[in-house]
């Protein structure tokens, strides 16, 4: 069996204090980090916060390689196990 690597990722809906929100969670290095939801592109929740995610990872120099999807969200899969989501 390959070993991979999980990112947890969940979408934050508006409050009457903050925007829309994507939370990104690594079990691994047991941190996470929240970036702003853009509604530029399209409605489509699923796939528009996927690209959003997908490019914040790969600007972290983390690439995914396969997706599921939990109840509360999306598991995204790499095959990176150094890089972190903060930091250097």
């Amino acid at each position: 069996m390959k070993n991979t690597r999980a990112f947890l990722v969940r979408f934050l809906g508006p409050t009457n204090a903050r925007p829309a929100r994507i939370k990104i969670e690594d079990p691994r290095f047991g941190v996470s980090v929240t970036i702003p939801y853009s509604f530029i592109i399209t409605p489509a929740f699923g796939s528009e916060l996927l690209s959003q995610v997908e490019r914040y990872l790969f600007y972290r120099g983390i690439k995914i390689v396969s997706c599921a999807m939990n109840k509360t969200g999306f598991i995204l899969i790499s095959n990176n196990f150094r890089t972190t989501l903060k930091g250097k």
